[in-house]
């Protein structure tokens, strides 16, 4: 790409692979196909551009980190990906690498390739005020991400009830932007 391109200025590290399950009795090839290319894939990219002087390294994660036990490998390789952003952003704080670091923990989108299940989305809706998020909130979420004007490594965008949303993240260092 530095070649063709003459320099690499940020980073979409969009990787996933959803495969449901307890992470009691995984096999660990299960484990591997679902972790891998969140933290291989990131990894990877890290060493890869570690010179390079990027504006961002944009990450993408999910809700699922929060925690859900039907998603054990997938709420693993997320975790990992909002940990890898802290640590890259400590890198770029200490002069060993370029550009913001963010991971977004990404809700369910509206018209988004990964579809949760209708059960899901009502359980989200009901019980905390979330709903999906539209296309052009996604899009607005990745713009103010990318230009770097956020103090936090991670973010989690949600649209829905305001009030019901920070209720039920009460106690928890949640920032609305």
């Amino acid at each position: 790409a530095v070649g063709r391109f003459g320099a690499i200025h940020g980073v979409f590290h969009a990787a996933g692979v959803l495969r449901d399950g307890l992470l009691q009795g995984l096999d660990p090839q299960a484990f591997a196909l679902v972790a891998a290319p969140k933290v291989a894939g990131a990894i990877n990219l890290d060493t890869a551009l570690a010179s390079e002087e990027l504006d961002f390294f944009l990450l993408f994660s999910s809700s699922a980190s929060l925690g859900n036990a039907g998603q054990g490998t997938y709420a693993y390789a997320n975790r990992f990906i909002d940990g890898f952003a802290a640590w890259r952003d400590g890198r770029v704080r200490a002069g060993e690498r370029h550009g913001h670091s963010v991971a977004v923990d990404w809700s369910p989108w509206r018209d988004g390739g990964m579809r949760v299940p209708d059960e899901t989305l009502a359980w989200l809706r009901d019980r905390l005020g979330v709903v999906p998020l539209r296309t052009d909130e996604a899009l607005d979420v990745l713009a103010v991400a990318a230009c770097g004007s956020l103090s936090n490594p991670r973010v989690l965008p949600l649209a829905g009830d305001r009030a019901r949303i920070l209720a039920s993240f009460a106690g928890d260092p949640v920032r609305p932007i």
